[in-house]
């Protein structure tokens, strides 16, 4: 797998506030045998910082996750993940600010056995609240992957090679003009504007949105293309990057959901919140 290489060098002025602390790493194949952990703030955001070492000091790989602007997301502030590992790098960002689960489905990779180290693991989820999970394939008879419904898509952009799970009820899909994928954490309650346990909210303060789904994460490579597929004979949507990528397996998606955000918990078409969960 290749994955677009992007600069982790933070500006001359960026120095965390502590000394990071280390731990030790069981043997791996990939060699790491430390972890560097971090946290410290740049610019008033947020920094959390994982890098893992080998025995001779030498970076292996890097998780870093920041709070605050990010470009793609304005005028929401977002969380922006990069990974790195043996020379393979991935960016994630999504405008929910207090992210819980991430996923990769380009596997495997460096950067997916980094991910796996019960150490990292462990300091994910105790020092960031950070819980890794991919995708799983599933053979289990009744789950099935589809082109979306129209109904849970916004009307722009197309969404291309849109697909959908009955497996998570989440939605993966490209946006074409970027070659960006975009993931949705979906429901299986047919919740639509409410917060993440069924309870009542209005704009942001909504986990599903007015189409149902939560906000996108985007997931970005550089110069590959993706390519949406099935992991499993009946599994979940997921997605690989190619030079030339295989025919299409979804297909792209005109949406028709025409509201735009939430008001007490009812979807609404204009208002605070509007833009927050397109993609």
């Amino acid at each position: 797998m290749k994955l677009y290489l992007l600069a982790f060098a933070a500006s001359a002025c960026a120095m965390p506030g502590d000394a990071p602390s280390e731990i030790g790493v069981a043997p791996n194949d990939l060699g790491v045998s430390s972890l560097q952990i971090a946290q410290y703030t740049r610019g008033g955001e947020p920094i959390f910082e994982v890098r893992g070492f080998d025995g001779n000091g030498a970076e292996i790989a890097t998780l870093s996750r920041r709070i605050g602007f990010v470009a793609e997301l304005a005028p929401f502030d977002g969380t922006e993940l990069l990974l790195a590992a043996t020379g393979e790098t991935s960016r994630i960002y999504t405008k929910n600010l207090a992210l819980e689960t991430l996923e990769l489905s380009d596997l495997p990779s460096p950067v997916d056995r980094f991910l796996r180290l019960p150490e990292v693991a462990t300091v994910l989820d105790r020092e960031a609240r950070l819980r890794y999970a991919p995708p799983v394939a599933s053979d289990e008879v009744g789950y099935q992957t589809l082109s979306c419904p129209p109904s849970y898509m916004r009307p722009t952009p197309i969404a291309g090679q849109c697909c959908w799970t009955d497996a998570t009820s989440g939605t993966t899909h490209e946006k074409q003009s970027t070659h960006t994928i975009y993931t949705r954490a979906g429901n299986s309650h047919g919740w639509v504007c409410k917060t993440s346990t069924g309870g009542s909210c209005t704009g942001t303060g909504c986990f599903y949105g007015p189409c149902g789904f939560a906000a996108a994460v985007a997931h970005t490579n550089g110069t590959l293309l993706p390519h949406v597929l099935t992991f499993g004979a009946n599994g979940n949507c997921g997605y690989s990057w190619y030079t030339t990528p295989p025919a299409p397996e979804f297909a792209d998606v005109t949406g028709t959901c025409p509201y735009s955000t939430c008001e007490n918990s009812r979807p609404k078409s204009g208002g605070p919140g509007s833009g927050y969960w397109d993609y």
